[in-house]
C-alpha cells in the first residue's frame, strides 16, 4: 500500500511539473531591475571585473542541468543581467519521495571600474 501511495504521489507530482512547464523559477531581487539583455554569461566563479548583484535565482524541475541553467539565463535576461554565477546544483525531495534537480545562481551586472 505504501508503495502504491508513493507511486501515485510521484506520478501526480511529475504530471503537475509537466503541465506547469516542467521548471519552476524563483527570483529574489537584490537591486533594481535593468533593461533586458540579449546575452548572459554563465560563470562558475566570480568574474575578475567589478560587478553588482541583481538577484538570487533558483530553478526547480524535472529537466537535466542544461535546461535548468537555460531557465536561469532566461530569467536573468529579463532582469537586465550581464551574467549569472552558478552557486549550486542540488536535489530537493518532493511529495511521494520524488527528487527534483535544483539550480541556484546570482544574476549580476558588470559595473565600470572605479
Amino acid at each position: 500500500m505504501k508503495l502504491t501511495k508513493a507511486l501515485v504521489g510521484s506520478l501526480a507530482c511529475c504530471g503537475w511539473l509537466a503541465l506547469s512547464g516542467c521548471v519552476q523559477s524563483q527570483v529574489t531581487m537584490l537591486d533594481s531591475k535593468y533593461p533586458a539583455t540579449r546575452n548572459v554569461d554563465v560563470l562558475e566563479e566570480q568574474p575578475n571585473v567589478p560587478y553588482k548583484q541583481i538577484a538570487l535565482l533558483e530553478a526547480v524541475g524535472a529537466f537535466p542541468r542544461k535546461e535548468l541553467i537555460g531557465n536561469l539565463v532566461e530569467k536573468a535576461k529579463t532582469l537586465g543581467a550581464d551574467a549569472i554565477i552558478l552557486l549550486a546544483m542540488e536535489t530537493r525531495e518532493g511529495s511521494g519521495g520524488v527528487f527534483f534537480p535544483v539550480a541556484k545562481a546570482i544574476a549580476i551586472k558588470y559595473t565600470p571600474p572605479h
